[in-house]
């Protein structure tokens, strides 16, 4: 049931995402490393792990044990912030959450949280703190 809901996504190369051949022009500051960095660092343990399975602990980990997946990410995050309109159509699973609602104790009233992407977290972390600055 969880395979039907949750089809493994198609691999996607950054080189596949270049629109129409043309090189990187940033629209906006660069994200640099340690602004990904910090927004890891901020995830809250208590998370829980979109729909790629990968949680806060994880990325936690992966900060620490692998600087070249942090660098990649950051160019993501940069593609991201400058050509959003054809991530949003090569990868949809980036963007999609789930809604749930919870019932409150002691009430006949729900609370409403949204399961997302550990990774899109991350992304809006930093976009939070960017426009606060």
């Amino acid at each position: 049931m969880f395979t039907l809901l949750n089809p493994e996504p198609k691999p996607t190369r950054l080189e596949d995402l270049d629109p129409v051949g043309q090189k990187f022009k940033p629209a906006f500051k660069p994200i640099e490393i340690k602004e990904v960095c910090s927004a890891i660092d901020e995830i809250k343990l208590h998370k829980s792990c979109g729909p790629s399975g990968l949680g806060p602990a994880h990325l936690k980990f992966i900060k620490k044990e692998r600087k070249d997946f942090i660098e990649k990410l950051t160019q993501i995050f940069n593609y991201i912030l400058n050509f959003p309109e054809l991530i949003i159509k090569k990868v949809p699973l980036l963007y999609k959450f789930r809604a749930i609602f919870i019932k409150k104790e002691d009430s006949t009233k729900y609370r409403p949280i949204s399961i997302a992407e550990t990774l899109l977290l991350a992304f809006h972390k930093i976009l939070k703190r960017r426009l606060n600055e």
